[in-house]
């Protein structure tokens, strides 16, 4: 039996660091002398309203009349009640100083347990309401002493320049306000400071997020809120286009600024999202968590639809009434989301600044009046009374018109020419499920969408509207299919792109019709654009997106690398391989068990970041903890995972199995299959789904990458021995063979990052490997590599599996055969993808194994997405008609469900969230208990099958 496993840790913040804490921070929220200060201050702010306010201001606007007629350029700052220059500069360095002393302080002590405020989340608000408060005086003091000695009263008139209050230069042209520009660029750095926090430290993420969301999910009474929670959803958002398309009537730059907002919030934070993919704190969605959507959408709304509130009724009141009211709505939607646990508190916070930081840079455009010359009615408009805009849109000749007509007729045309060529002998995107989505079925739709835009681009020369919202509605059709295998965004390129024509149409169109009429259509179109958005997302999150919770695990951080996982592992030897080190690094690669370091080697990172290690004569059955390190030290502080060796002769193994994961899955499922504490890990095949044809080995070792650093997957990787084949998603693109494009690449990055049994070192051959743990034979085939028209694994691949289970039968209690591709199905002429289309090859093994008599075989398969059991009913494919060996399939981890071959014995059951366990009881005898299971990510047996073997060796 295997050890207990346990983590390692043998570092812990000292008492003193602890003390240190306690004695700095303590004050900062306790200080009475602070909370004087504080009251000195605003008693002096008092002296500036009422009558003292008159007064002063009489006694500077004296002093800067007497220093006009003298012809002083500057009036004399003790005259005017200034203080001296630098006493400005002191006093701006004392409140940030004290700003920055109290968020940190409250900060950590609501963090650290046992802290004055720990847990207490309104008096942490208040904390940091105040150290807001200390952070906008020493803002006010610093421009104090950059424009001394200038008076006050110039300042205060800039501060009290909200975002509906023009500035107005020399000759009278309005611009942004002082408040405007500034907002939008404190929005746009704290929000680019919490994202940076986010993304590169996400243990410090939570440890501010967890107490914040638990305080906030235990009070019952915020469900009142959940009136708001529709306050930022899409059909809201899709409803205020409408409104907002309104008002446009009036003002051109309100026309393009709104648009472009919506667009850039959708795409910054889909972009976030997918280079940070933090979970949600459920575990579960579709999308990811940071930053919050729904809070973009509504601060968009609170930031934008006031403005069109203005242009609509010329009432400046309505659009600061709205205003108030609609950002209220934003803060209750805010504290809601965090509430319902379907957001962290940082990914509110980035969310509404990512939106507010937009809807800044939209009051900064409008704000420019020369811009505004062709507005008809428009608030900032230098001429409202003059501006004439009935008609066009965009200002255009009849000879212009014409030719921009007759391009887009040409551009229409080009478009479904290629359109038609792609699909005919280029290819369409594929179905990487098998959902139906057969080449039968998604050929005619690509060619049905090429003929309509080429009918509209004929069409365009008579009906130029109806032509261009044809035009809209095929390349959004084209958008959404795409996304069955391409990325979001790559869908939305390919519908911009085929976009053009429809936009050429529309501009030639506008210049005879009514304002109306063209912001008719101009809904319309963005409605279908939009839509592309939403329907390619939800295409591409059916195929590629979680499918099922995901894991809220958080791991410590490595000392120097960012992903190691530990394969090759025997009673005697263990590979490491740990990524993501700066190339050329001198590191120290140490190992130990009981406390005591037992190997120190100095290692260096090669290429693609990556060291490769293999330990030998180890002790059998002892677990080891190991660390990469910059120098040696006589035993890490900090552990980066630990292992445990097999031990020698008959002993109980217990085996998770698992196949088809989405890229850079952290699902649930990775949690409860390091819940088991597994002694070995085998991955069969379609490890992530990033079918890549790349001829890159970088690329490949990317994608190993990106699935070693997810907490779920690398909680597996970490402590528990791996061994791994891939399928066709994880080896090339979908059902791809030797031919692939990706042969030569995939194999090398295999080759340098994953830790294995001793594969053939040559790339050009196959990844088949084996290995014995107790009197267990593993066998690993390949199915991929070799595989072409005529052979699954290739003649020498072939010959080695049968010598393989053949001597390996006699001298081992349990044989364990690992196929990723599916073996019971049925013949159809060579066209599928799993054993049918090779059985002559199948039935040349189910002939072998039947010579010679093997009765201790178990196979475990992958690809279907699916649990399934046979007891050998349905797998012998043997000439005789014999009956065959137990199968287990396993999968999916983390893909829709789908079922594949059959009949099975016990059942198949499809399904996301699924592993596979292996069970051998092995007390030496000449009996062997082994125990098939299929389990899901809640720990559910969903099929099971207990089998009695009889040993071999």
């Amino acid at each position: 039996m295997r050890a207990p496993r346990g983590s390692v840790d043998v570092s812990s913040t000292s008492a003193t660091h602890r003390e240190y804490w306690h004695g700095v921070f303590v004050p900062a929220v306790m200080s009475v002398g602070l909370l004087f200060s504080i009251a000195t201050l605003l008693r002096d702010a008092l002296r500036w309203v009422g009558g003292n306010s008159l007064e002063r201001r009489a006694a500077i606007g004296a002093a800067a009349t007497a220093s006009w007629v003298v012809g002083e350029s500057h009036p004399d700052p003790d005259a005017m009640g200034i203080l001296p220059r630098l006493a400005y500069l002191v006093s701006a360095g004392l409140f940030t100083a004290a700003s920055l002393y109290v968020a940190v302080g409250s900060v950590a002590n609501f963090l650290h347990d046992g802290g004055y405020v720990s847990d207490i989340g309104w008096l942490l608000g208040l904390a940091l309401g105040l150290a807001l408060v200390l952070l906008m005086l020493g803002v006010t003091a610093f421009l104090m002493f950059w424009g001394w000695p200038d008076p006050p009263h110039r300042l205060l008139a800039a501060l009290r320049a909200g975002p509906f209050t023009s500035v107005y230069d020399a000759h009278g042209v309005a611009g942004p306000s002082w408040s405007v520009t500034t907002g939008f660029v404190t929005t746009a750095t704290i929000t680019t400071l919490v994202t940076l926090m986010v993304g590169t430290g996400r243990s410090i993420a939570l440890e501010i997020d967890r107490p914040i969301s638990t305080w906030l999910v235990e009070i019952e009474s915020l469900d009142r809120l959940a009136v708001f929670d529709a306050f930022g959803a899409t059909w809201i958002a899709l409803a205020l286009v409408v409104l907002v398309g309104v008002s446009t009537l009036r003002c051109r730059v309100l026309a393009w600024s709104y648009p472009a907002a919506v667009a850039a919030g959708f795409m910054i934070s889909w972009l976030l999202r997918e280079v940070i993919e933090r979970p949600r704190p459920t575990g579960f969605g579709v999308a990811e968590s940071f930053p919050s959507g729904h809070m973009v959408q509504a601060a968009l709304i609170a930031g934008l639809v006031p403005l069109a509130a203005w242009v609509l009724t010329a009432d400046r009141r309505a659009a600061v009434v709205s205003t108030v009211l609609l950002w209220l709505a934003v803060g209750t939607t805010a504290v809601h989301r965090i509430h319902v646990a379907t957001h962290w508190p940082l990914d509110v916070v980035a969310g509404a600044g990512l939106g507010l930081t937009i809807v800044l840079a939209v009051h900064w455009a409008v704000a420019h009046g020369a811009w505004h010359h062709q507005c008809r009615r428009c608030p900032w408009s230098p001429r409202p009374a003059e501006a004439v805009w009935s008609r066009l849109l965009i200002h255009l000749t009849p000879g212009e018109a014409h030719r921009i007509g007759t391009l887009g007729r040409i551009s229409a045309v080009g478009a479904a020419a290629s359109l038609l060529v792609a699909t005919l002998f280029v290819g369409i995107p594929a179905d990487p499920e098998g959902y139906g989505l057969t080449s039968a079925l998604a050929v005619p739709v690509q060619l049905t969408l090429a003929v309509i835009v080429l009918l509209a681009g004929l069409a365009a020369q008579r009906w130029r509207a109806k032509a261009a919202v044809a035009m809209a509605v095929a390349a959004s059709g084209l958008g959404v299919y795409a996304a069955v295998q391409y990325a979001v965004w790559v869908s939305v390129t390919l519908t911009a792109m085929l976009l053009v024509p429809a936009v050429l149409t529309w501009v030639a169109w506008q210049r005879d019709e009514t304002i109306g009429r063209i912001a008719g259509l101009a809904v319309v179109s963005g409605l279908l654009t939009t839509g592309t958005w939403f329907g390619a997302t939800a295409v591409h999150a059916a195929f590629f997106g979680p499918t099922h919770p995901e894991s809220t695990v958080v791991l410590s951080e490595l000392n120097e690398a960012e992903w190691v996982w530990v394969g090759g592992v025997t009673d005697r030897q263990a590979t490491l391989v740990a990524g993501g080190l700066p190339d050329e690094t001198p590191l120290t690669l140490s190992l130990w068990a009981d406390g005591r370091v037992a190997l120190v080697v100095d290692v260096e990172a090669g290429e693609n970041g990556l060291i490769r290690h293999t330990w030998f004569d180890l002790d059998p059955a002892t677990t080891y903890g190991y660390a990469v390190t910059e120098t040696d030290e006589s035993l890490p502080t900090v552990v980066d995972g630990s292992f445990t060796t097999f031990a020698t002769g008959p002993q109980d193994l217990t085996v998770v199995l698992g196949a088809c994961a989405r890229t850079g899955s952290n699902g649930s499922v990775f949690d409860a299959m390091a819940a088991e504490e597994p002694d070995l890990y085998i991955g069969v095949g379609d490890l992530h789904y990033s079918n890549l044809a790349s001829t890159s080995p970088s690329d490949h070792i990317n994608e190993y990458h990106r699935m070693a650093i997810q907490p779920a997957q690398a909680q597996l990787f970490r402590t528990t021995p791996f061994a791994y084949v891939w399928d066709d998603h994880d080896y090339g693109p979908n059902d791809s063979g030797a031919s692939s494009p990706s042969r030569e690449a995939v194999s090398l990055a295999y080759r340098q990052a994953v830790p294995n049994y001793e594969v053939d070192p040559d790339p050009s051959q196959s990844i088949a490997q084996a290995f014995t743990i107790g009197r267990v034979r593993f066998v690993i085939t390949d199915t991929r590599s070799m595989r072409t028209d005529v052979s699954m694994l290739s003649e020498r691949q072939l010959a080695w599996l049968v010598d393989e289970l053949v001597e390996s039968a006699p001298t081992h209690a349990v044989v364990v055969w690992v196929n990723p591709t599916p073996w019971v199905a049925t013949a159809d002429g060579g066209g599928s993808d799993d054993w049918s289309a090779f059985p002559e090859e199948r039935r040349a093994i189910a002939d072998a194994i039947a010579a010679a008599e093997i009765d201790n075989l178990v196979m475990v398969s992958g690809d279907a997405h699916m649990l399934a059991i046979d007891d050998g009913s349905n797998t012998g494919f043997v000439t005789s008609g014999a009956s065959g060996f137990p199968l287990l399939h396993v999968a999916a981890l983390d893909r829709p469900g789908s079922v594949k071959g059959g009949p099975y014995s016990e059942g198949a059951f499809p399904g996301p969230g699924q592993y596979g366990l292996l069970r051998i009881l092995d007390d030496g005898g000449t009996e062997v208990t082994v125990v098939l299971s299929g389990k899901n990510w809640r720990n559910e047996t969903i099929v099971s099958l207990e089998l009695t073997v009889t040993s071999g060796g």
